[in-house]
């Protein structure tokens, strides 16, 4: 009984995950100045704060971390790296971003797939 209410909290948690990071790569993707960037409305940091709740309560409810688990700092570094370089202009920082909120959304869709497949077995 408890190893399944562990899973659906988990099954939660990462749909809460997909769905966090579906948003913030959205709005990292469709940013077209630097202004976008560094300005962050407040929607968005409510979404990552989120995002980085979820990620410590499923270390809580999962107890051990894979290799992924591991990916989505290299993420927030990235959507966090413009806050404060108020001075660098560039390109370079719309593809940090850009490809960087992608690994956002890669640790949940792994782990996603590994909770479908492993219930199939």
């Amino acid at each position: 009984m408890k190893q399944s209410i562990q899973r659906i909290i988990h099954f939660i948690l990462v749909i809460v995950l997909l769905a966090t990071s579906i948003f913030t790569v959205f709005y990292y993707w469709t940013a077209t100045t630097t202004s976008d960037l560094r300005n962050l409305p407040t929607s968005l940091l409510t979404v990552i704060i989120f995002y980085i709740l979820a990620q410590l309560i499923k270390r809580y409810v999962k107890k051990s971390m894979k290799w992924y688990d591991w990916i989505y700092y290299l993420g927030l570094i990235a959507i966090l790296l413009p806050l404060p370089l108020f001075s660098s202009e560039g390109d370079w920082i719309f593809s940090t971003t850009k490809y960087g909120s992608l690994l956002l959304f890669i640790p949940p869709l792994i782990e996603l797939l590994e909770l479908i497949l492993s219930k199939k077995k």
